[in-house]
């Protein structure tokens, strides 16, 4: 696990897992972010960035109420921000609480658990099958 830190912002790096965190709720700090969109960020902007990374489904997904997804993995690389609600992730004995504005990466096949909040969580992601 490595943890980078830029001024404000701290990327932290733990095999699979790719977290973005930031005083500012919009702000994505991404190690090696080369374009001015990868540090701040809108619905709108994530969109178009998952498209131009080669994400081939885009999908906001609606979990109502809470819930709690017992250790799995996924046949694809998921990139993702949270709308609305929380969502917390386990992976490799940590965990990590997601909140709106918050963007998180998860590599094919990295075995995970997801929690929802009471609220649930609406996220914005995209699916990268290939």
């Amino acid at each position: 696990r490595r943890l980078y830190r830029t001024g404000e912002s701290e990327y932290l790096l733990n095999r699979n897992v790719a977290i973005g965190m930031g005083a500012d709720p919009r702000t994505v700090y991404r190690h090696g972010a080369k374009t001015p969109w990868e540090r701040w960020m809108d619905r709108q902007t994530f969109e178009a960035q998952l498209k131009h990374e080669g994400y081939d489904e885009i999908v906001v997904n609606k979990t109502p109420g809470a819930k709690f997804n017992p250790q799995h993995s996924h046949p694809y690389d998921v990139k993702a921000m949270v709308l609305k609600g929380a969502i917390t992730l386990g992976w490799d004995g940590e965990t990590r609480t997601f909140t709106p504005g918050d963007i998180f990466t998860m590599a094919r096949g990295c075995p995970h658990t997801e929690t929802f909040g009471p609220e649930g969580v609406e996220t914005l992601f995209g699916r990268k099958h290939t």
